[in-house]
């Protein structure tokens, strides 16, 4: 999941810093006024912006200690605060951006600000200054403490004079400095001033490419330096200096090399975030460094480490012993590296353990009860796509209640693994490939009340489907029960589903009633290789959100639905294998998204229609992406070239219409070679007729292939 950075993580360090600005003030004299000097620069200030939301309006009254944003102090009476910052805390994501742009301030900086001498602390974050300057003249600012312009759209060329802040001897006093989402571009070759008192540094969401340089850093305790493009490895010096450091994040940039070995310096470290790097070698490294003598005593450096992610790394060797020797870990995110080995039972004793992802790595052997014997505060576990056996005793008890739990691809079966039974919290239960051959239970309805994804994909469950109650499951919104040995009926209760169903591969029969047309915001209708017969339900043309329905592999009969103005929103469309007759419904057409249609090995009468230039997908006037299809659960096998391809996630990259097998006939249109996007087109085993157009398939990949028309002997053109 990238979206616009929060600013929560800051608030408790924002009130840190602001409660230090004034200390020694006890003996306040409240009756000082605010300066006349100082007013005149904020309503110069002023008259440079654009305050649609009137957020400014106080700003009118003669003493200025009474305007929002402004706090002056009690001793002396100046300005030491100026606060206006973006206030909106919209909660939505989509309500949140409205709430920022009507509330943003605009316009332009005005200089007079540089009046403000006695000016500690500055925020100006989420506002909108038109990509301006970052103003010159904050290097004049001598007491600013805490200095925070994230995400105010001001242009990312710092100024020379600034050069970073070069003339930061002038602001030796700065604690906090907060650049989130400014779009720099680059850190300065070298700093010839000493960040002496800066703590707090965010440099994150910007556009960096450089090596990371940091110099006289020495009491920095937070950085932030994620979702840049910084390349190369960390400076020894970060380490050698900081031993203050709390937290640091670098994750998603280009930063490489070994996996750090100097940590050990670092010991009030409590959170560690170099996910999506290029880092490598051995995983022990970036605990504890290499296992010697002196373990024990670095081991109680880490005591206080709260957070660790080095995810999508490539980080090797297995899961040190003594990582259950991190009693405050809350969280440890290893997945997608190259870890071996087993899993150490001294996990187990990780009672603060809240998360723990070790997904696609190569672990392997026995994880059993003693594993997670004392984690009584996990609420997310994900091992999946490993080598892992789990063997349980049928009697034992988990000592946690998890939310997400992710074990496919782990050898669970044959039996569901009995201690899910007490799992009464679960949102979302992955257990695919996990080779359980079971009916299933009665319980997993019972446990899955709050469940909303659920995956048994791809395993070998028997007997009725019915087993699964969908009335248990209100808040179900996927469903993926794929590739088993399911039978019976598709039950009405599963119509409840919110957004997937898929249900593949199985043995299911009947008829689809129209029951499922209730389901108003199903997406993925995933129904292949089953048994269902007789007339699909016209109202399915009828479901608005559908985005991909595959039915093929069948035994329906009737003619095809009409979908068009209701069904807008189909991308994908497979019915082929089934016994449909008819013709091919012009509606069709109204489909502008499509990009996939096949409708091969049916009996399927009459002409292509002459408007598949309505799909504007294949056109190229429209590009068009939904999340599921990202997904691994969605496959589609298509047939070019005489063989037969499944695509998964590159199905969002590909344009396909096979109407093979079928009774078509008359000429092929000249609109088909308006499809410039389409890659895949088989109008084989027909009986059309006329000339192929000479133009048709410059673009595709099987242009030159024959097979595309072979079966249609009335064909005539280059290639016959």
């Amino acid at each position: 999941m990238a979206s616009s950075p929060t600013f929560a993580p800051l608030i408790s360090w924002t009130l840190l810093v602001f409660q230090s600005l004034e200390f020694g003030h006890s003996e306040a004299l409240t009756n000082v006024s605010c300066f006349g000097m100082e007013r005149e620069a904020l309503l110069k200030f002023r008259q440079g912006l654009i305050d649609h939301s009137k957020r400014l309006s106080s700003w009118t009254s003669k003493d200025c200690r009474e305007w929002k944003g402004i706090e002056c102090s009690k001793k002396t009476g100046h300005i030491f605060k100026l606060d206006l910052r973006n206030s909106c805390f919209e909660t939505s994501p989509n309500g949140y951006m409205s709430c920022l742009d009507k509330s943003s301030l605009a316009g332009k900086i005005h200089a007079s600000l540089a009046e403000l001498k006695h000016l500690k602390y500055l925020d100006l974050s989420l506002n909108k200054f038109s990509k301006q300057k970052i103003p010159q003249f904050l290097g004049t600012l001598q007491r600013l403490e805490y200095l925070n312009l994230s995400s105010a759209d001001f242009d990312g060329n710092i100024p020379h004079h600034l050069d970073w802040f070069s003339s930061i001897n002038m602001l030796s006093s700065l604690q906090s400095l907060q650049l989130r989402g400014c779009s720099l571009e680059k850190l300065p070759h070298s700093l010839s001033v000493n960040f002496t008192s800066l703590r707090f540094l965010d440099l994150s969401w910007n556009l960096i490419n450089s090596t990371i340089r940091f110099y006289n850093f020495s009491k920095l305790q937070h950085i932030d330096l994620r979702v840049n493009h910084l390349k190369g490895a960390f400076p020894r010096t970060l380490f050698d200096n900081n031993q203050q450091l709390s937290f640091l994040d670098a994750s998603r940039n280009l930063l490489g090399g070994q996996i750090l070995k100097n940590f050990s310096s670092l010991y009030k470290l409590r959170e560690l975030r170099l996910a999506f790097n290029n880092f490598d070698g051995d995983v022990g490294n970036s605990i504890h460094g290499p296992l010697e003598s002196a373990q024990t005593r670095q081991l109680e450096s880490f005591k206080d480490l709260e957070y660790r992610s080095l995810s999508q790394n490539s980080i090797w060797g297995p899961i040190p012993v003594t990582l259950g020797e991190l009693s405050s870990l809350t969280e440890s995110d290893l997945s997608h590296n190259k870890l071996s080995g087993n899993i150490p039972e001294s996990i187990g004793r990780l009672s603060s353990l809240e998360m723990l992802d070790i997904t696609n790595n190569s672990l392997n052997r026995v994880v059993s009860e003693s594993h997670f014997a004392n984690l009584t505060s996990l609420t997310e576990l994900s091992i999946s796509s490993n080598e892992l056996v789990l063997s349980f005793d049928p009697a034992w008890v988990s000592p946690f209640r998890v939310q997400w739990i992710d074990m496919s691809g782990c050898d669970l079966g044959p039996k569901f693994p009995l201690w899910l039974q007490t799992q009464r919290n679960i949102s979302y239960l992955y257990m695919s490939n996990a080779n359980i051959s079971d009916e299933i239970p009665n319980w997993l309805s019972d446990i899955s009340l709050n469940v909303i994804d659920l995956a048994l994909d791809n395993n070998m469950l028997r007997g009725p489907i019915s087993r699964l109650d969908g009335n248990k499951m209100q808040l179900l919104q996927i469903l993926s029960l794929s590739g088993n040995g399911l039978s019976g009926s598709m039950p009405n209760s599963l119509c409840a589903m919110k957004n997937l169903i898929l249900l593949g591969d199985n043995r299911l029969s009947g008829q689809i009633t129209n029951s499922l047309c209730h389901m108003k915001q199903l997406e993925v209708l995933i129904l292949h290789k089953n048994g269902f017969d007789q007339v699909l339900p016209k109202c399915l043309s009828n479901l608005t959100n559908l985005r991909l329905l595959d039915l093929s592999d069948n035994n329906f009969t009737g003619e095809i639905p009409s979908f068009g103005r209701h069904s807008r929103s189909l991308v994908v469309i497979d019915l082929e294998k089934n016994s449909f007759t008819g013709g091919i419904p012009s509606q069709l057409c109204q489909l502008n998204y499509l990009q996939f249609l096949s409708l091969a090995q049916n009996n399927i009468s009459g002409s292509i229609p002459s408007c598949f230039n309505g799909f504007l997908s294949m056109v190229g006037d429209i590009n068009y992406q939904s999340y599921w299809m990202y997904s691994p659960s969605i496959i589609v096998m298509v047939n070019t070239k005489g063989t037969s391809r499944i695509y998964d996630k590159t199905l969002r990259f590909f344009h396909s219409i096979d109407l093979s097998a079928n009774n078509l006939n008359g000429e092929i249109s000249e609109e088909l070679t308006r499809l410039v996007e389409l890659q895949n087109l088989n109008l084989s085993r027909n009986n059309l007729s006329g000339k192929i157009p000479s133009n048709i398939g410059i673009h595709l990949h099987t242009v030159d292939d024959e097979s595309v028309y072979r079966g249609n002997d009335e064909l005539c053109g280059a290639l016959f």
